[in-house]
This record gives structure tokens, sequence and C-alpha cells, in this order.
């Protein structure tokens, strides 16, 4: 995909090249009895990284660089320090999301995955995650320490505390 879209001069958009970051990984070897690529590639990053950089040493990922300075490109307007966050913060939800669709594809179709437009939809929250405003340049450092004193004095509902001791619904 990123043969084809550097003869056609470049990627046209970002989503195309969020694609790129996609795509490749659904169907490594769809004649292969374990599916665990991913799997593999995201449990070493996470428990031995400084062996898995070694591994890569700036050749083996040049495909993913390439992607993340298309990603830049596009983003020009976007403070580097947040663009930098994102594009960590996008590395951890690919390997995370392929993950767990890795796994649930293992036996074959899987409901939630086999759905029309899954991965259209996914690919559509990367692209959201990378291009929402940031709200960090329009806040001091003393409006964090407002938002976290309001939560300790129980003058704001904790989003996170809510979602972990809210009931789940009876299916």
């Amino acid at each position: 995909m990123l043969k084809a879209a550097a003869e056609r001069g470049g990627p046209t958009g970002l989503r195309e090249v969020v694609e790129m970051l996609v795509y490749p990984s659904t169907a490594l070897d769809a004649n292969a009895k374990e599916d665990s690529y991913i799997r593999f590639i995201t449990m070493l990053q996470m428990t031995h990284r400084d062996l898995f950089m070694r591994a890569l040493a700036g050749r083996w990922n040049s495909g993913y660089t390439r992607c993340l300075a298309h990603v830049r490109s596009f983003l020009p307007n976007l403070d580097a320090n947040v663009l930098r966050q994102r594009l960590v913060f996008t590395s951890l939800y690919l390997n995370a999301v392929m993950s767990q669709r890795e796994t649930a594809l293992q036996g074959g179709r899987h409901l939630f995955w086999s759905a029309p437009n899954v991965l259209e939809n996914y690919i559509d929250t990367i692209v959201g995650l990378l291009t929402q405003p940031s709200h960090s340049a329009d806040r001091t450092v003393g409006a964090g320490k407002r938002h976290r004193s309001l939560f300790a004095r129980g003058r704001g509902a904790n989003p996170a505390r809510t979602a972990l001791t809210k009931p789940l619904a009876k299916s």
C-alpha cells in the first residue's frame, strides 16, 4: 500500500495512512494454522522493549516509520509534543486492538470482528484520536490542579470511577 501510494505521489490524506497501518496486519497469512504475529510483536514490545528495538535496528519497521512521517505531514498545526504523545497512543491502540482481533479470529469468524465496516469504524477512531483539537494548549498548569481538586472534594463526577462502579447491564 505504501509503495503504491508513493508511486502516485504519496498518500492523499491521513485516513489513507491510517489504513496503511491497519489493513496489512489483517491478513498476514490466511492459510496459517495459528496466526499470532501481532500478539507476539505486542508482547515482545511490552516485555522486552530494548531487545525489540535492537532487533528492528531501524530497518524492519521502515514502512511504519514512513507512515508516521506521513501522519506528521498531515497534521502540521498540531503541537509537536501533543503529536508525539498521540503517536504513542496510536501505537498502543493499534497493538492492543489488533492483538485482540487476532485472538478473537483465531478460531474462525467472530461475531464482532466479522461485522460489516468494523475495521472502517476502527480506522475512524484512530483518525479521531490523531485529529481531535488539542485542549492542552488552552489550559494552564493551574487548570489541571483545579480539575483534580473538584474530584477530590466530590464536586464533580469522576467518569473513571463511575464507569468502574456502575453495575453491568444483564444480558
